[in-house]
């Protein structure tokens, strides 16, 4: 029967990738951030209202459509590579026309209708990475996507800063993600060694259509209701107000991307190897939800704690507003990873339409939330957003017990040591921080509030759970010697 630590190579290369680029973006984002301001910041938030909508639709189904199917044909391939790039063509020419109304729509002004049909190149360049990247992920090379996007990450963030040092303004970060979509084409097209064709049947496209479907419409709810509150302050506070919330957001995005997005890619494509299984998907599934809350309890509570000095220290005193819902949407990082988790159990067992109904009833409850609380500050949002994360719960867990047989109670306490040593660490860390950003500069203030918290999450675990205890001093001692063995004989214990 497969086990957890034969997903473990693919998931740490792929989560090594992420976290270069979390390193990188954050360096870029912060520079950027600083000389930018927020509204020029909460334009390029609001024109993603339209660009990652299409994106979804356009490269994210269809190239997980291909890593989901058993088997794969020419036609397939070919079909997956022209349709998403002829529709991203009509796509862009369609924004171009429309960037007067649409600005209107978002209430991003001028700057907004100027820059989105620049923008609309990304959609293009984003429909060429969709073969190449479902043939990596089904091959297992996890290595060359990370690669791949990490030098695509510095390609963008060496052009977006030196456009902001020379005075570009907001068209740094247009320019930014041009170049990212770029260099990530061309080297995700010379790992997989495909060369795209042309001749597809009909047969080929109905294939695929039937998951497509389902998928398009799960990732388009849950892409709007991630816009949504974008949407709902752009017509409330402005630009300002999106330029403080998307920087917080892009915080916690790019923390998930750390973490949960290499889990789901690899998840997925292992869930769909063994969904016939049902104790392979009971196995695989528990094992992940404990090894995933080992390590994202402390790192989104832990980021909560020390967003008061690190949003300031990095991106300037212009965003301390952005401080409290920062901290509300990572500590919604937690729920992100494991909802991110039985998202890949039910895609990849092709129990797509369970996930629609749960962005369904995700995107009803961002509506009525995000509505309430918008007149109150960005503040109000964040908790909104917090709030609505944790009330899908309930009915997701049931879909995992009904196709993998885990239970509630598995699936609720699974991660309740982890959660509780890592919330006693976040309270110590919060209370800490403004008494040593006080006495010493901010960078000692926050490199101390980081050793305390590693000391305080490691003790109590220990007190709390001295076999999870074991396990986490393994999985830290096999990376630190770069033992592959030992770092699946670690996972096995999850």
């Amino acid at each position: 029967m497969p086990r957890l630590s034969q997903l473990v190579d693919r998931t740490a290369w792929n989560a090594a990738g992420k976290l270069a680029q979390f390193a990188i973006n954050l360096v870029a984002l912060a520079l950027i951030a600083r000389i930018v301001g927020p509204d020029a910041y909460g334009v390029i938030a609001l024109s993603w209202v339209f660009i990652g909508l299409t994106d979804i639709f356009l490269t994210a189904s269809p190239s997980e459509t291909l890593v989901q199917r058993k088997t794969v044909r020419t036609g397939h391939l070919n079909a997956s590579f022209v349709l998403p790039l002829v529709l991203g063509l009509l796509a862009w020419a369609a924004l171009a026309a429309g960037a007067a109304p649409a600005a209107a729509l978002l209430n991003g002004g001028p700057d907004l209708e100027a820059v989105l049909p620049w923008r609309g190149a990304s959609i293009v360049l984003a429909a060429l990475l969709v073969v190449p990247t479902a043939l990596l992920m089904r091959a297992g090379g996890y290595r060359a996507l990370a690669g791949a996007e990490s030098i695509a990450a510095v390609a963008a963030s060496v052009t977006g800063i030196a456009l902001a040092l020379a005075g570009a303004g907001i068209w740094s970060l247009v320019a930014m993600e041009i170049v990212r979509g770029i260099v990530h084409a061309a080297l995700a097209f010379t790992a997989a060694r495909w060369r795209p064709g042309w001749r597809f049947g009909t047969g080929d496209v109905r294939d695929l259509a039937g998951y497509n479907i389902n998928t398009w419409g799960s990732y388009g709810l849950g892409y709007l209701e991630q816009q949504l509150p974008r949407i709902i302050i752009g017509r409330m506070l402005g630009t300002e107000g999106v330029g403080l919330f998307a920087l917080a957001q892009r915080l916690f995005t790019e923390a998930t991307r750390v973490l949960t997005l290499p889990v789901y890619q690899v998840l997925i494509a292992g869930i769909s190897r063994v969904r016939e299984d049902r104790a392979a998907l009971r196995s695989i599934t528990a094992g992940a939800l404990r090894a995933t809350t080992l390590v994202a309890a402390p790192l989104f509570i832990g980021l909560a704690a020390c967003a008061q000095v690190l949003i300031p220290l990095f991106f300037g005193d212009g965003w301390i507003a952005a401080v409290p819902v920062a901290e509300a949407l990572l500590l919604l990082g937690l729920r992100h990873a494991t909802g991110n988790l039985q998202a890949a159990v039910l895609r990849g067992g092709g129990y797509a339409h369970w996930q629609l109904l749960l962005a369904a009833i995700g995107i009803a409850l961002t509506l009525v939330l995000v509505g309430l609380a918008a007149p109150f500050g960005v503040a109000l949002v964040g908790l909104a957003m917090l709030a609505r994360g944790y009330l899908v719960w309930p009915v997701a867990a049931p879909m995992i017990r009904a196709m993998s047989g885990l239970s509630l109670r598995t699936q609720a306490f699974a991660g309740v040591v982890p959660t509780l040593a890592a919330l006693v660490m976040g309270v110590a860390v919060w209370l800490f921080l403004p008494f040593a950003a006080e006495a010493w500069p901010q960078p000692v203030a926050l490199a101390a509030g980081v050793v305390v918290g590693v000391a305080i999450y490691i003790t109590m675990l220990r007190l709390l759970s001295p076999a999870l205890f074991r396990q986490l001093v393994g999985i830290g001692s096999a990376i630190a010697r770069r033992d592959r063995d030992a770092l699946r004989l670690a996972f096995d214990g999850a």
